[in-house]
Parts: C-alpha cells; sequence; structure tokens
C-alpha cells in the first residue's frame, strides 16, 4: 500500500464535481429501494391471496342473493379465477403448439372399411411427402416421424379429415410450401375432387374460416365472377377471374369450381372441386371456397 502513488491535486474531482457525483448515486440508490419496495409489496399481497385460497374452504355465498361487487372482490374469487385462467391458457397454448405441427388433408375419401382405410391414408401421406419435393420432409416420413389419423377417429367413415402430424412446425411448413409451390392438383389427390390440404386450424380460426368463406362468396356474386378464395383463413384475390359456374350462391345447389393451386389445387383443364352451397356458411369448416382460372393470389 506504501507503493501506491498518492493522488495529485488535478486528478482529484472538483468540489462541484463531488456533490454532483453524490447526488447521482443518491438518487440511484433511492430509486432502486422505491422499485424494490413496491416489488416486495407486490409478492407480498399475491401471497397472502394464494394462502388464503389453499388454506380456506371455497367461500359460499348464502345469500339469495348475492352482490357481484362483492363477489368480484372476494379474494378466493379472485385467485380461483387467475388459476383457472392460467391453466386454460396452458391449455390453448398447448393445443396451439400441436396444431402448428399438423396439416389436414380435407375431403378425402375413405374405403370401406378401417384397415383399408389406414393402408390407402398411409399410401397417401408418403406420395404427398414425396410430392412436396421437400427432402427433410422425405426423410421424416422414412426416419416414422410423421403419422397420420382420421378426426374424429370415433366418427363414422364419411371422408372425415386426414390429419398429418408432423414432428416439429418446420418440417409442416416445408411439407406445405412445397405442395403449393409446385402448382397443380397433386397426383395422390386426383381421386378426390373435393381434396385439399390446408395446416390445423383451432376452434377460432375455424370460425373465422367459416366467416371469410362467407365473405368470399358474397365478393364473388358482387363481382359476378370468382375473384377471390381462402387459403387456410386468408383471403386471397386471383390475377385471373373466370366467370361464376352455374347456381353459384344458391343454397342447396351444388356447383363445379375450378380449384386454384394456391390450395394446393390445379386450374388445370378438367380438374374440378365440389362446393356444396348449403354447407359453407353453416357447417363444415371441412369444404373450401375455391376459383381463379388456374390463377394464383395477387
Amino acid at each position: 500500500m506504501a507503493n501506491e502513488p498518492s493522488p495529485t491535486p488535478s486528478s482529484m474531482p472538483t468540489i462541484d464535481q463531488a456533490i454532483t457525483i453524490i447526488l447521482s448515486l443518491s438518487m440511484s440508490v433511492a430509486s432502486l429501494v422505491t422499485k424494490v419496495d413496491s416489488l416486495v409489496e407486490s409478492v407480498k399481497t399475491l401471497t397472502e391471496v394464494i394462502t388464503a385460497f389453499q388454506s380456506s374452504p371455497p367461500h359460499k355465498d348464502t345469500s339469495s342473493f348475492p352482490s357481484p361487487l362483492s363477489s368480484s372482490l372476494d379474494p378466493h374469487v379472485l385467485a380461483r379465477s387467475a388459476y383457472e385462467a392460467a391453466a386454460s391458457a396452458l391449455r390453448d397454448a398447448k393445443m396451439i403448439e400441436d396444431k402448428g405441427s399438423r396439416a389436414v388433408i380435407i375431403g378425402l375419401k375413405e374405403e370401406s372399411n378401417p384397415l383399408e382405410t389406414s393402408k390407402h391414408d398411409e399410401a397417401i401421406v408418403k406420395a404427398m411427402c414425396d410430392w412436396s419435393d421437400d427432402a427433410m420432409v422425405k426423410t421424416s416420413f422414412k426416419n416414422g416421424e410423421v403419422t397420420h389419423h382420421r378426426h374424429p377417429p370415433t366418427a363414422p367413415p364419411n371422408q372425415r379429415p386426414l390429419k398429418i402430424q408432423f414432428p416439429n412446425k418446420d418440417i409442416r411448413d416445408r411439407y406445405l410450401i412445397g405442395i403449393r409451390r409446385k402448382g397443380g392438383r397433386p397426383p395422390p389427390l386426383k381421386n378426390s375432387p373435393r381434396a385439399y390440404v390446408r395446416r390445423d386450424l383451432t376452434p377460432t380460426e375455424l370460425k373465422i374460416e367459416r366467416e371469410r368463406k362467407e365473405e368470399a362468396r358474397q365478393l364473388n356474386i358482387r363481382a359476378g365472377k370468382i375473384v377471390c378464395g381462402l387459403r387456410d383463413i386468408e383471403l386471397i384475390y386471383y390475377r385471373n377471374p373466370r366467370s361464376l359456374p352455374s347456381g353459384y350462391g344458391t343454397p342447396r345447389a351444388k356447383t363445379t369450381v375450378t380449384p386454384s393451386s394456391d390450395l394446393s389445387f390445379s386450374g388445370g383443364s378438367g380438374e374440378t372441386g365440389l362446393l356444396n352451397e348449403s354447407m359453407a356458411s353453416t357447417s363444415s369448416a371441412e369444404d373450401t371456397l375455391t376459383g381463379g382460372n388456374g390463377g394464383r393470389p395477387k
């Protein structure tokens, strides 16, 4: 310590500089203390609510007409509501994660018995993976990482959606991009004219899909031609609109609509898809609006 040089007057801060430094440090410390105090109070309040919820029996309101205000401020109700909201959020997150790695083939016919349907589905899934022309997708299928099932499993066979589970979202996206990039109707779906591919949708997205289908239908009717359709839940406009098929928009009428390559279809000559008008706005999220003279979206 004796060998350390003593500070020279020129290296020491001035009185004004020293005061500024001290004030700055004092303000920083005060701000930090305030934040810590606030955090401690928040943790204390949360701990009290959780403790009360865990140690007390469920609150029962014995009055005939309980006050909504008093009920909403009850710590038991608050804690229970917070728990239920958190549990619901976790369930939704898990569902979204699962659906994020799945694709669905809609409108694919089923065979006469479950065993034949399973064999047929396996062949379709393999052929569609090959058709995507993506090396990672093909490898995933070869390694047994791509599985499939009809949904719902217990429902009678009637063109139930074929759900395809991929190991992760990236492989699923590669599968869809590869199919859509190539354009044209995928050969594996040639025997199911209504079949198309999309990602797996959540219940909320299925509701949006139904609303968007009706929106597209009305736009097409007003335009007097097929100007738009859907890709998953997105409304898309075609560069090459085509005339409305006979009976388009008429309830209970089946119309023939040329599918779009953007829905894993081709608009090529002779390739058609059936749209059941009576179902489109009321029930199945499994039929789709398609259109365009082989056109792609703008």
